[in-house]
């Protein structure tokens, strides 16, 4: 593929990547951290009531999220097929499995507000919002391995840039599988936490740094 081709791809995937991230961290952290409260159903309740256009921002954020999610694995599935089609096929579809799911749980954040005054039906879409997004992290992690094996056989960036994002894909899955058999195990599960950070190196060094492109056509 030719760098007039590559080009546009890769300047679409720096504009994309950070978008998206802004959006995502906007729903997945900043809003739960005004709005949700450990073991305070009474004040979490009062503050989606009292905070409902910041309530309601949030789960259009992870929706809008998600949606751009869909156009940035296209592209990077454009960017990688010439790399390894098979592999850039499975990343593309564990991306996708993901979105529909992440989507559908949003239902348990739209109805909260119908049970601010019913504390035990609240704690149950909490609790149900809070174990389908652990379900939609395990695929979060599972297509970062592909991703990364992309990222280090393709040529156009470094290949420890590849490996981070596979470490960051083990964070989340073994962050899943911890949190499923292991509970207790908070150690490891801050472990897994600070191996998720190398899906954010991955996505740093093509903001910052680009990609390496070649000046003549290449062969997958």
């Amino acid at each position: 593929m030719s760098n007039h081709t590559l080009r546009p791809l890769v300047t679409t995937l720096r504009i994309l990547y950070p978008v998206w991230a802004v959006v995502g961290m906007f729903s997945l952290i900043y809003v739960p951290s005004r709005i949700f409260l450990k073991d305070d159903l009474g004040t979490t309740g009062n503050n989606i009531q009292n905070l409902s256009g910041l309530f309601h921002l949030g789960i259009l954020g992870s929706l809008t999220t998600q949606l751009i999610f869909i156009v940035t694995a296209w592209y990077l599935f454009r960017l990688f097929r010439e790399t390894n089609l098979p592999a850039a096929q499975l990343m593309l579809m564990l991306a996708l499995v993901s979105v529909p799911m992440a989507m559908l749980n949003e239902l348990f954040t739209l109805t909260m507000p119908l049970y601010t005054d019913q504390p035990d039906q609240l704690r149950l879409l909490v609790n149900l919002h809070k174990y389908g997004l652990q379900i939609v992290m395990l695929f979060w992690g599972l297509w970062l391995f592909p991703l990364g094996y992309l990222i280090s056989h393709s040529g156009y960036f470094p290949r420890a840039v590849g490996w981070l994002a596979i470490l960051g894909g083990a964070g989340y899955t073994l962050g899943f599988l911890l949190k499923l058999l292991a509970p207790e195990a908070s150690a490891v599960l801050q472990v897994c936490e600070y191996l998720t950070m190398g899906e954010v190196l991955w996505l740093l060094w093509l903001i910052v740094a680009g990609a390496r492109l070649p000046e003549q056509s290449v062969s997958g």
